[in-house]
């Protein structure tokens, strides 16, 4: 099955999976866009190997960013805690992690109860990154719930 596997997380919250929008002038201070949602079927043809820069501290999301997830609370219950997103791949009958990111959820500043990430995955540059067909998926585990989304990607 493709697409949102399942999805407890308990708090108000966003979950957004596609391609984003490739720009050369990205605002970081605005979500990236999203150039088709809910996409969950891709082809490595379709997207250039190896256009840099990308992200970072580049202001640019090149066409070789495949897939991107947005995770956004509101009106959380603030605590110390982290989130993890896990990519990973099925490989031989088992799970292998392609690339783990945590980051920690923020107080909320000057009365707003908001936290959002996003994180997205390059093709052909970096080795944990997606690089060949598969079945993919991708594990966002919170303090209040978990969310799992299948992809596939395709030659």
């Amino acid at each position: 099955m493709l697409g949102i596997v399942y999805n407890d997380i308990a708090v108000d919250h966003s979950l957004e999976f596609g391609i984003p929008q490739p720009t050369d002038q990205w605002d970081r201070n605005i979500k990236p866009a999203f150039q088709q949602q809910g996409v969950y079927n891709f082809q490595l043809s379709r997207f250039p190997k190896n256009d840099l820069p990308s992200g970072g501290m580049s202001d640019r999301i090149s066409p070789s960013e495949m897939a991107m997830i947005f995770l956004e609370f509101r009106n959380y219950p603030f605590r110390n805690a982290k989130i993890w997103i896990k990519w990973k791949i099925y490989e031989a009958q088992r799970d292998k992690l392609i690339f783990e990111y945590s980051s920690p959820v923020l107080r909320p500043k000057n009365g707003w109860n908001i936290w959002s990430m996003f994180l997205y995955s390059f093709i052909g540059h970096f080795g944990w990154e997606i690089s060949k067909p598969g079945l993919y998926y991708i594990m966002a585990i919170t303090p209040w719930g978990k969310a799992r989304i299948n992809f596939q990607v395709g030659e």
